[in-house]
């Protein structure tokens, strides 16, 4: 049995660190958007549900804790009194408060230990009743007044003993139920208690006509306590007691005897003694308490998150149209600066050619393909070439060797501005202007979210400015590699190769033939002969390589090329989220997601926040 019991209790810290881990979960996915004003008040309270749940870890060998907590007057100390079956052992009377500590009721004092330890002795009294029938396997606790004169000190012990309790019982005074500033206090504790782990109790119900009591005042109390806790199962755990006629000497006045005997003490007592006593229920009750506590931490996230969701979904669609008209001002200043570049490189367009032509020299075989790399050559150096073949004065022929390498420095420069487009700061300039001129009707949408008023600062939902420029350049140079990847591809089709290379490959056949099959007979053919052949071959290729120009100036001149990868830039999409992957669209989505984690599993949340 107690090896059973070892086993079970193991088992139930098991998941009580799973409900720990939940919870923690959450609070990481807030720690995530700290301009979001909901997230510090909620980070506090999943803070202390997670204090809870360790405290629940670590007494899970203890005996359980049931507090008594209510209102001045409405007789939490005279129910102890009861239940103890000593009419003394809480102070009890008309001077308020009668509590001023907390008073504990146990079997042997050092039950109460864990509980001195965690309060401080100044503030537990112990009262020591071996022979309290069916409640040696309990601590019950009663508490200082929630209303008293004393409330400031009084409050703080309040708490610190909720959060040690394993059931709560919530004493209201019968002749004055439904007080606004009790409900309202106990509101945000009893969301953390389960079942059987809250019992409410309507006090001092003798004083009522019983009429009255069972047909109207228990059910509109009933009702007024479920609204206000938004709990369903509080009807069927609210208990009308005559606490004070379970006295030994209950001291009745003549004017304030009871008025019926209609009293539900004994099923209190049942309760206390014969389920909350049973062995092994420590256990369960903890556990239970601990996935209550896990699902009040989702349900608190979810519902705070879902206030704002609308407002929240509708600034994220705004942000997302309104970067779409960044991107279009940005893809504009791209082709304006592009051209612009062209323009200054002059020389046939150099920039653009030459990066085509490198990619022809790499698919191209054959005689052309060897004047298809030389031409790319010639590209690299430009006009400089020009000076350093003329023929004259030894100093212009030095200078002509030195012009060729400035303009191969150049035009390979060229290249580099036209891919990097000036590492896209023209595109990121109109990008930010676009989204500037829009962004105080973002940030109106981002307050209606209930984001702080940093978000009214533009610089808040941009990602790194230095990463954002490169990331438009690097779109445009994709953009850019893909176009004239993709018609050099064209370009260099087998069938339009082996065309342009028929004609020279066919002229070297056949001189190949006619030498080889002279020289096999012993006849040795002139000169003039192959002189002749390598002028044809010559003129041949030349008209071949004109060719092949006039078709690429045709089908992929500078315009087209550009047109064309601007097209392509266009149809791709999300190469250009700067807003939507910058810090504050991610806090937006992430709110998002925790409008929703009511309907996730528990077992669920912590992978869906990554904590």
């Amino acid at each position: 049995m107690q090896l059973e019991k070892q086993l079970d209790t193991l088992a139930a810290v098991g998941e009580i660190e799973t409900c720990k881990s939940d919870i923690r979960g959450l609070r990481d996915a807030l720690a995530l958007v700290p301009h979001w004003r909901p997230a510090a008040s909620l980070g506090r309270q999943l803070a202390e549900a997670q204090e809870m749940v360790d405290a629940l870890k670590a007494r899970m060998d203890r005996k359980l804790v049931v507090t008594l907590i209510g209102p001045s007057g409405a007789g939490k100390s005279t129910l102890l009194n009861a239940l103890a079956g000593v009419d003394n052992l809480s102070p009890a009377g008309g001077r308020r408060p009668t509590t001023r500590g907390l008073v504990i009721l146990c079997s042997e004092t050092g039950d109460a230990d864990a509980m001195i330890s965690a309060m401080g002795q100044a503030h537990v009294q112990v009262r020591a009743n071996q022979y309290a029938a069916g409640l040696d396997q309990l601590l019950l606790i009663d508490t200082p007044d929630t209303d008293s004169t004393q409330q400031a000190a009084h409050i703080p012990l309040i708490h610190q003993a909720i959060g040690l309790s394993d059931v709560l019982i919530c004493v209201f005074d019968a002749e004055n139920p439904k007080r606004r500033d009790h409900t309202d206090f106990l509101t945000p504790y009893v969301q953390r208690f389960s079942g059987a782990a809250l019992v409410v109790c309507l006090n001092k119900c003798d004083r009522l006509a019983e009429g009255e009591l069972r047909d109207q005042i228990l059910p509109d109390f009933t009702a007024y306590l479920a609204q206000a806790w938004q709990r369903e199962t509080v009807a069927a755990d609210t208990l009308c007691i005559s606490a004070r006629s379970h006295l030994s000497d209950p001291a009745w006045e003549p004017q304030a005897v009871p008025r019926h005997a209609w009293d539900q003490f004994d099923r209190l007592r049942q309760l206390l003694t014969e389920t909350f006593s049973q062995a092994g229920y420590s256990v369960d009750r903890r556990l239970a308490n601990a996935r209550q506590l896990a699902s009040f931490a989702r349900d608190q996230v979810a519902r705070q998150a879902g206030q704002d969701r609308a407002a929240l979904e509708a600034a994220l669609a705004q942000m997302d149209r309104l970067e779409s008209e960044a991107v279009g001002a940005a893809l504009t200043a791209m082709k304006r600066g592009s051209q612009t570049t062209a323009v200054q490189l002059g020389a046939g367009h150099v920039g653009v050619d030459l990066q085509l032509y490198q990619k022809l020299a790499q698919r191209w075989i054959g005689p052309v393909g060897w004047l298809v790399a030389t031409w790319a050559r010639l590209l690299s150096f430009g006009s400089g070439l020009a000076h350093l073949m003329r023929v004259g004065n030894p100093l212009r022929q030095l200078w002509g060797a030195v012009s060729a390498y400035h303009h191969h420095r150049e035009a390979r420069a060229a290249v580099a501005d036209l891919r990097r487009e000036t590492k896209g700061a023209e595109a990121l300039l109109a990008y930010r202007q676009t989204l500037l001129a829009a962004w105080p009707q973002v940030a109106e949408g981002l307050l209606a979210g209930r984001f702080d008023d940093e978000v009214r600062s533009f610089e808040s939902g941009l990602a790194d400015p230095a990463r954002a420029e490169e990331q438009l350049a690097s779109a445009w140079t994709s953009a850019l590699d893909g176009t004239l990847e993709g018609t050099a591809g064209r370009l260099s089709h087998p069938l339009l190769q082996l065309v342009c290379n028929l004609p020279a490959v066919g002229i070297l056949a056949y001189v190949g033939w006619l030498t080889a099959s002279r020289f096999f007979r012993g006849e040795i053919l002139a000169g003039n002969f192959f002189l002749h052949a390598l002028v044809t071959i010559a003129i041949l290729l030349l008209l071949t390589f004109f060719l092949l120009q006039g078709v690429v100036r045709l089908t992929a001149g500078q315009q087209r090329l550009l047109t064309s990868a601007f097209d392509r830039l266009q149809s791709q999409t999300g190469w250009a989220r700067i807003l939507m992957a910058g810090p504050l669209a991610d806090q937006v989505r992430q709110v998002l997601r925790l409008a929703e984690v009511a309907a996730t599993p528990a077992e669920a949340s912590d992978r869906q926040f990554g904590g």
